[in-house]
């Protein structure tokens, strides 16, 4: 339950070495600067720079994504005009090629549509000789309105009409007579429906030309797009290094001229700085700060107040495994200083939830091979984390499967599997196990915030959670008694335990706070969806199973099997998931989780190697 412990620091000095100071800090990577300056600080021609490395790092935009995948640096020359120039050109060109693609990709488009038009109406236009051909496509939306206009045309004009259906569009071709045509043409074009207009290169051709034509561009286009994609993979290739080395130099340049402009508070003679430094860093930064800057600034602590944690940068601790489960935190905001990090506790429960309700040795060994390719298959770090979730979940879930008996349903009985908790005919016992789970998580959530709110020195607050926890076990105590779990005997003490819990929320909080305590017991029953997704998912495949015999055709009902066990698997790795979140989320993290934490984003140098003048 780790959160990097914080040290408070305040740097002042002479105004005149300011820079120096910044550049320094800048170059250790260590300070969370604080924004204290609410004025402006930049000299004109520093806001203009500021200016011209924001607009030159957003116009990489583009190629954004390609750029991250590459890590190496190249010396760059350390002048913005220069770095400004080239970034342009290698955007004007990136952006040449991104225009063709479209374009190829916007003809090939057009032309299949003309394709499908020309190839289906073709025998309806080769057929009839005489007339003038007149061809109109509309949203089928649109389609009603037309063939009611349709209709009024008839009683005016005679014409011959085909119709057909291309996805989202309907086609219609009219063959009119010659005398008519212009006439019938501009009506149905000032009514909202002009005709098909052909690309310039098939106008004057015949319409069986044209479909050979169209069937050749559309075999050549995804040639041409192969060919444009590898022209800009080319260019990021030969440029790639300098831009990632330019936007790194960029980035920093501008975090320099922030810390300048918005951390920094300037007085006539002196600058003031403040921030944060993870604890164990501060002696060793602090004496090489002081050691440079001698007699001209000095770095110095200061003890942080328990009520402004909320001001303090948060930096996770954890180690394997229990760091893969802070991506769960996601879902969340960070922690508040000083509080509890609950990514070892997700690793508790969380997987236990998941494999206690799916159960199967079959599904999990699927899923534990699925998350297993989803870690060596993707690089990035939020879906590698969340496959060593997934594979701790499918672990659990081999053992409870194992515990149950259960492969496949009951196939794992057919083999030979003994379970040891059959947990359909022992649902009452399921039952009983899941409210146990609820009590032991909605207990260990207050007595969490107990702890969180003595930290925060909330000391009311905190009294509240512990008499919380202390009224909820009395009325699980007198719950116990009247099931006759508990002897009688202590229903006496339980019941006065209760009356007191009720009389001190009251004095605390108002008379209507002690019904809070039954909102935290409501949280113990929502675990029964513990038991109910355990049991749907050790029905599902029984039901699977049952089809290879429901068919005539043994084939069809294998085939039909094994449809639903995939649908089953898909459900058990689905629910599982979103009940064993919403129970962490919901049930137990409304008991203590201090959500709010300021990320900690260090003031750093990406910018490592040295510049071309």
């Amino acid at each position: 339950m780790a959160i990097e412990r914080m040290q408070k620091i305040f740097i002042t000095g002479e105004k005149e070495i300011v820079e120096d100071a910044i550049r320094f800090l800048q170059e250790k990577g260590l300070v969370h600067i604080n924004e204290i300056n609410k004025s402006r600080n930049l000299e004109e021609i520093e806001e203009e720079k500021k200016k011209s490395v924001v607009k030159i790092i957003e116009s990489c935009k583009d190629f954004k994504k390609e750029i991250s995948k590459i890590e190496e640096q190249s010396d760059i020359p350390l002048n913005i005009d220069r770095i400004e120039k080239r970034i342009l050109n290698i955007v004007k060109d990136y952006k040449k090629l991104e225009q063709k693609r479209k374009e190829i990709e916007r003809q090939r488009s057009l032309y299949t549509r003309y394709y499908e038009i020309i190839k289906s109406f073709l025998p309806f236009i080769e057929e009839e000789k005489e007339g003038e051909i007149l061809g109109i496509i509309v949203p089928k939306k649109e389609e009603s309105v037309l063939r009611k206009f349709i209709v009024k045309l008839e009683k005016e004009f005679k014409f011959k009409l085909l119709s057909k259906d291309f996805k989202e569009y309907r086609g219609f071709v009219f063959l009119i007579e010659k005398k008519d045509f212009e006439k019938m043409r501009q009506i149905l074009t000032q009514e909202g429906f002009p005709e098909i207009v052909f690309p310039e290169e098939i106008k004057k051709m015949s319409f069986r030309d044209a479909l050979s034509y169209l069937k050749k561009r559309i075999e050549q286009i995804p040639e041409e797009i192969r060919e444009v994609m590898e022209q800009k993979q080319t260019l990021i290739s030969e440029n790639g290094r300098f831009i990632r080395s330019a936007i790194d130099f960029l980035t920093d340049l501008k975090e320099y001229y922030e810390v300048k402009d918005k951390g920094t508070i300037f007085t006539e003679y002196l600058f003031y700085i403040e921030g944060y430094v993870p604890f164990n860093e501060y002696n060793k930064i602090k004496s090489e700060f002081n050691e440079k800057f001698s007699g001209k600034s000095i770095m110095i602590e200061e003890k942080i107040d328990p009520h402004n944690f909320e001001e303090v940068p948060v930096k996770l601790k954890n180690k394997f495994p229990f760091k893969s489960f802070e991506t769960l935190l996601q879902f969340f905001s960070l922690p508040i200083y000083g509080t509890i990090d609950p990514s070892p506790i997700l690793f508790i429960f969380f997987p236990i939830y998941f494999g206690f309700m799916l159960g199967d040795i079959g599904y999990g060994a699927i899923g534990l091979l699925i998350f297993v390719y989803l870690f060596y298959k993707f690089k990035s770090p939020v879906i590698r984390n969340l496959s060593i979730v997934f594979i701790f979940c499918t672990l659990w879930t081999l053992l409870f499967g194992f515990l149950y008996g259960e492969m496949f349903g009951d196939f794992g009985e057919k083999l030979g599997l003994h379970p040891y908790f059959h947990r359909i005919e022992e649902a009452e016992t399921l039952l009983l196990i899941s409210i146990i789970f609820g009590m032991i998580q909605v207990s260990l959530g207050l007595f969490l915030g107990f702890i969180n709110q003595v930290r925060l020195k909330h000391l009311k607050h905190a009294f509240t959670n512990l008499s919380m926890l202390f009224g909820l076990w009395s009325i699980l105590g007198l719950a116990g008694v009247f099931l006759n779990v508990i002897p009688k005997s202590f229903g006496l003490y339980f019941g006065i335990s209760l009356l007191l819990f009720a009389i001190l929320s009251a004095v605390l909080h108002g008379i209507i706070a002690p019904v809070e305590i039954f909102s935290a017991f409501a949280h113990i029953l929502s675990f029964a969806r513990l038991m109910a997704i355990g049991l749907s998912s050790a029905i599902i495949p029984l039901i699977a199973n049952s089809f290879k015999n429901l068919f005539p055709v043994v084939i069809i009902g294998i085939f039909a099997m094994i449809l639903f066990h995939i649908l089953a698997l898909v459900l058990g790795l689905f629910d599982p998931t979103i009940q064993g979140l919403r129970l962490q989320f919901v049930e137990f993290f409304t008991k203590f989780y201090e959500a709010g934490g300021k990320e900690y984003k260090p003031f750093l140098k990406r910018f490592k190697i040295g510049g071309l003048k």
